[in-house]
């Protein structure tokens, strides 16, 4: 039986015939002349009056907000339908303090008591005191992102501050009458009128423009409504520019991979995917009930090691041939190691991999295994069974000896980032969807450590980060095979996986990596609750660093990795949106769009990003 599907065909002449988004009007009527605005997805609009009206508004839930001088400000939500709302207002007047109107009759009498008494005090009226008002301020993008902005405060035409940031605070203002700008490259400027008159004001401030706009697809009237926004991003395009854009769903549901045995590298994955997931059922059988003890050897010694039928067929025979501050270096029987390769080995691991992601002295020593594997090209591998009675009781790696030295020493961060990842998430008791994360560590470890440069091509041992640039198996040239929360084993996977972590590094702080690291909840669950946002939100700003990156005409950070350089762009891709992962699609005024969605696909979020940019 075939699929049946949405078909969105989105032609410059649809915009102006069809696919229009149901309009409403709202009517606000207030018993004194204020300040109306009403506000939806970061997009707002003022009017002055007593009676002011909102024409050819989409359908939809907005903030509304009225305020007037002497008046107690108004907020709330109105929902407009198809018809036309009519909302009426009666703001609610200040009251004046008692004190301040004496009447005229009693005001002689009052300074005459005074004036007998010369030891007390005359009190000022309120009127008499200077107040002194704190203004913060919080500026956003027209996505609702934080956006660095310069902010210049005027009274009476004269600057009296002048800040640049997200978050701004300024203290000690006098009450009263400002004019407020608000400046940044690539957006329109702001101009806003503000009276001060409480001691603590805050205020949320919103540019317009920019280069990015993002849309969340929840329901038929959305996509409906987001479908004209798009037709009249196309025809507005000029002759020089194309849109760019991200599509994907943002109601990730977990699926277990399919992997074709008779392929290498899918057997690669299964390796992978199958000892994540054995870590998660150790922990739901055995938690941190570990069985390894302090190892304690000397060089020379002999040891047996069993190895995961998954790499290894046969028992490893090996000698300890080298003896660090925190690891013991064991070398297969069969293996002829240079001396001076495995001094790197020891120093580098006691030097750079121990203090930089040991987050306390937990772990004293480890135990690495020089051999080889299966006829797979495995680098490394960590198996979290070796931790508990059916293992080999140690807190032990694995590394390929056969591969160059810069190789070995990135996977030997990457395993032992997954060692540690492990025994955080045992003492936890954390059985979760974890395994993106714990790649996307071990993958990070690898960049902090010096050991890949995440703006080069090629694989370890040139430094390269073929898991996000290689032609066929890079996340870029892959991204709509895979997605960030599914955890599959294969490599454009761990690409991704990479830059999200990244990302949520750069932006949130390692404050976040060791709070996701140490809890016993879902990572997407610590995600939310230390930044504040919804996961969604963070992925599509994430979808979005993807290709802005790229673009110096997109000015703020939380679309752009910091650190480094994306060296190029996402694979642009034409036809269905099938899969979880992020279809990047570039269009031009000529061309329009076609786009095939799943019919059902309406049931879910999906987001877009749109960014248009020069050709």
């Amino acid at each position: 039986m075939k699929k049946r599907f949405l078909v969105l065909l989105l032609l410059v002449a649809l915009s102006i015939t069809g696919c229009k988004s149901k309009l409403s009007t709202l009517n606000v009527k207030l018993n004194t002349e204020a300040e109306v605005t009403i506000s939806r997805e970061g997009r707002s609009e003022t009017q002055i009056g007593e009676n002011v009206q909102f024409k050819d508004k989409p359908v939809g839930e907005y903030t509304l907000v009225a305020s007037a001088e002497g008046y107690e400000d108004y907020q709330g939500q109105v929902v407009l339908q198809e018809s036309n709302e009519i909302k009426e207002i009666n703001l609610v007047e200040i009251k004046k303090d008692d004190s301040t109107n004496i009447p005229e009759n009693n005001k002689d009498e009052e300074v005459a008591e005074v004036k007998e008494e010369p030891k007390e005090e005359v009190v000022e009226t309120k009127e008499d005191i200077i107040e002194k008002v704190d203004l913060t301020l919080s500026l956003f993008d027209v996505n609702n992102n934080e956006l660095d902005a310069e902010v210049v405060l005027k009274k009476d035409n004269q600057i009296v501050a002048k800040e640049e940031g997200e978050e701004l605070y300024f203290e000690d203002l006098t009450a009263g009458e400002y004019t407020l700008e608000v400046v940044k490259e690539g957006y329109d400027k702001l101009v806003k009128n503000l009276n001060l008159k409480e001691e603590q004001e805050e205020l949320a401030v919103y540019l317009l423009g920019g280069e990015v706009k993002q849309l969340i697809i929840e329901n038929e009237e959305d996509f409906s409504r987001n479908i004209e926004k798009i037709s009249e991003e196309l025809k507005n395009l000029k002759d020089n520019e194309e849109l760019i854009l991200g599509v994907s769903y943002l109601n990730s549901n977990y699926s277990q991979p399919e992997f074709d045995l008779s392929n290498e590298i899918d057997r690669l994955s299964k390796i992978e995917y199958d000892v994540r997931k054995k870590g998660n059922d150790l922990v739901k059988r055995y938690g941190d009930n570990f069985a390894f003890t302090t190892a304690d050897y000397n060089l020379g010694d002999q040891k047996e090691f069993k190895i995961s039928n998954d790499v290894k067929a046969d028992k490893v025979n090996a000698t300890l041939m080298g003896v660090g501050e925190h690891i013991y270096l064991f070398v297969d029987n069969n293996k002829d190691i240079d001396l001076e390769k495995l001094d790197e080995i020891t120093d580098e691991f006691d030097n750079v991999i121990y203090p930089t992601l040991t987050r306390d002295k937990t772990i004293d020593k480890v135990v690495v295994l020089l051999t080889d594997f299966n006829d797979l090209p495995v680098t490394g591998y960590f198996d979290p069974a070796d931790l508990y009675a059916h293992g080999n009781q140690e807190l032990i790696f694995y590394l390929n000896a056969d591969r160059s030295i810069n190789t070995l020493l990135t996977s030997m961060a990457h395993q032992y980032q997954h060692l540690v990842f492990f025994l955080d998430k045992a003492k936890a008791n954390r059985i979760a969807n974890d395994a993106w994360i714990d790649q996307g560590l071990a993958q990070l470890a690898q960049r902090v450590t010096g050991y890949i440069d995440y703006e080069a091509k090629g694989w370890s041992k040139q430094r390269g980060n073929g898991w996000v640039y290689d032609e066929d198996f890079g996340y870029l040239n892959n991204t709509t095979e895979v997605s960030v929360l599914n955890h599959d084993g294969s490599i454009p996977f761990s690409g991704a996986a990479s830059l999200f972590a990244d990302y949520l590094l750069e932006q949130y702080g390692a404050g976040l990596m060791e709070e996701i690291m140490l809890s016993s909840q879902d990572p997407v669950k610590v995600i939310e609750g230390y930044t504040g946002l919804a996961f969604n939100k963070i992925y599509l700003n994430w979808m979005t660093a993807n290709i802005a990156d790229n673009l110096a005409t997109v000015n703020n950070d939380i679309y752009k990795y910091n650190s480094f350089n994306l060296n190029q762009m996402p694979k642009f891709v034409e036809g269905q949106i099938l899969g979880e992962g992020v279809y990047y699609i570039k269009l031009n005024a000529q061309e329009g769009l076609n786009l095939k969605l799943p019919e059902d696909s309406l049931n879910n979020q999906i987001g877009i990003v749109l960014i248009k940019k020069n050709k």
